[in-house]
């Protein structure tokens, strides 16, 4: 896989095959969002992902051109995202209270097997703490995670 970072969305992304003597088109999607950057000359930014393999030692030869007859973008909002295709569908979403306290839930759809799993992710954090006085500024130490 291939990943790179371009302004926009509407790209043809084609590959040279020495085999083939020609370039072939290839599958991509791009994860589009505002710029956190506000001297950057750029409204957007876009994560592009290509599929494809590229071998240890090797090199591959890309050529990525406008197309606004194609759109990769990811289709999405900042609360809900739904990724898919024929086998299985991903839904990510959040509301206000989940995203301050850290929580996103994962919907899980096997279109193929008719199942449904939903998944609650939680990020936290956890203060270290290495036995000495609450006072101190030292509070480095190790973090020992345990089951439930």
């Amino acid at each position: 896989m291939i990943n790179i970072q371009l302004p926009e969305s509407h790209l043809l992304i084609e590959s040279w095959y020495p085999s083939l003597k020609s370039y072939q088109n290839e599958g991509a999607e791009a994860f589009c969002y505002l710029s956190p950057d506000i001297y950057s000359t750029n409204k957007d930014e876009c994560e592009i992902f290509i599929y494809r393999k590229v071998p240890a030692l090797s090199t591959v030869l890309l050529r990525i051109s406008t197309d606004l007859a194609v759109d990769i973008a990811v289709n999405g909002s900042s609360t809900n995202l739904t990724l898919f295709n024929q086998d299985i569908s991903l839904h990510l979403f959040h509301d206000a209270y989940t995203l301050e306290n850290g929580l996103l839930n994962l919907t899980i759809n096997k279109t193929n097997e008719g199942t449904e799993r939903r998944v609650a992710i939680d990020f936290r954090y956890y203060n270290a703490y290495n036995r000495t006085n609450e006072d101190t500024d030292h509070n480095e130490g190790f973090y020992i995670f345990k089951t439930a």
